[in-house]
């Protein structure tokens, strides 16, 4: 399993959204956002989740009928109220978001990728090989996870655009990286490390990175 693929949590009770979070996590689904009820429509297309998680009471709720987003719902039964932990109840709920993602991550890893012309040719570059995204001027570089890098005329701003940010941030004015191939983070030097690179972290965007994670020492 892996967190490319965005899940959204949608509270629509109790603050139970944490649970389902950790009981995710522990099942290999990482990338979860939880968010009030009211939450914006328009917010919920900018954000593009690939799976929406809401309660059961919800089911009707005109809001939700018109996204054309996977649901999956749960019932606050499901709830141990001794630990606020989901029972095993959970485990066809476990087994449907196994399925609707996985589906996708097959679906979209035969498009994911970019054309890159080099040298007269169009070279396919499959998105998850991308390490990172330096900028250099009029040019960038893109470097890959099996030490190729490719240089073409381009900008930061427009391959943020195009980089799915499922997996991939900007976390300095000439880096973008695919953060879950972070290896480590060294706060002292605000530096991260992606296999032999160590690429700088901008001030501004400290705070967007450390969002990706969730500290536990």
């Amino acid at each position: 399993m892996t967190s490319a693929n965005k899940i959204l949590i949608i509270e629509g009770g109790p603050p139970i959204g944490f649970s389902i979070q950790n009981f995710l996590w522990k099942n290999g689904w990482f990338q979860t956002q939880i968010f009030p009820q009211n939450i914006e429509y328009k917010i919920i297309q900018q954000l593009n989740p690939a799976l929406i998680i809401c309660s059961k009471t919800d089911k009707n709720n005109s809001h939700y009928k018109k996204l054309s987003y996977p649901i999956v719902h749960f019932d606050y039964e499901d709830i141990d109220d001794s630990t606020n932990n989901l029972s095993l109840k959970h485990q066809k709920t476990l087994e449907q978001i196994t399925s609707i993602l996985s589906n996708k991550e097959k679906f979209s890893s035969h498009r994911e990728f970019l054309l890159i012309r080099q040298n007269g040719k169009l070279l396919n570059i499959p998105v998850p090989n991308i390490l990172f995204v330096e900028s250099d001027g009029n040019q960038v570089k893109l470097q890959t996870r099996k030490g190729k890098n490719f240089t073409f005329n381009n900008s930061l701003l427009k391959m943020n655009s195009i980089l799915p940010n499922s997996s991939f941030l900007r976390i300095h004015k000439k880096y973008i990286v695919q953060y879950p191939l972070i290896e480590s983070i060294l706060p002292s030097s605000r530096k991260v490390v992606l296999q032999d690179y160590e690429i700088p972290i901008g001030r501004t965007f400290k705070d967007d990175l450390f969002s990706k994670f969730k500290m536990v020492s």
